[in-house]
């Protein structure tokens, strides 16, 4: 897990954002934006809406109060330029025919949905989903990662109240986790 991901992510209030900002791509960009013109945009107290005809590219670690994608999020080896890279928000939410497109095969990708307030009408608070608001739409979301030998394990012996370490039957690397 990248070390500020947790610094940047958790706790972050039970004020829910009170805006909505519908993302701008520069004209000369094709539509495309990356995340860091997304948070020079959106901010920590607003809902960040990434509008049907805009596709952001995330290239680096992204920080919002929410997000509702009506047009394509694309998150790939390609698009990500650190080894390892992490979006949060209270809330994801693909609406209309929005696309929220994930392959991340040989670099670390995480999504966290932090507990900030945020409530989406359907989704309600900490949820990541598609939303179909109106006949017609037909949300996406396609999450691909590299292939695990096992995505489960049990545990090998109980987990008590306040313990902070876990033990698994199966070896976490044999597993490719």
């Amino acid at each position: 897990m990248p070390p500020d991901l947790l610094s940047v992510c958790r706790d972050k209030g039970d004020t829910p954002p009170g805006r909505e900002v519908v993302v701008q791509a520069d004209s000369s960009s094709s539509g495309i934006i990356n995340s860091s013109a997304v948070s020079t945009q959106c901010a920590n107290d607003s809902v960040c809406v990434i509008p049907f005809g805009t596709t952001l590219q995330v290239d680096t670690s992204l920080s919002l109060a929410a997000l509702v994608v009506k047009g394509v999020v694309e998150w790939t080896d390609d698009t990500q330029v650190n080894p390892s890279a992490f979006m949060c928000a209270g809330y994801i939410a693909v609406e209309g025919i929005g696309k929220f497109e994930m392959d991340v095969q040989s670099k670390d990708a995480f999504i966290y949905i932090k507990d900030n307030g945020a409530v989406h009408s359907k989704l309600r608070s900490r949820g990541f989903g598609s939303v179909a608001m109106n006949t017609g739409d037909y949300p996406i979301i396609d999450i691909n990662g590299r292939d695990l030998a096992r995505t489960w394990s049990i545990l090998s012996k109980p987990l008590h109240p306040g313990d902070d370490k876990v033990q698994l039957m199966h070896n976490p690397t044999f597993m490719g986790w």
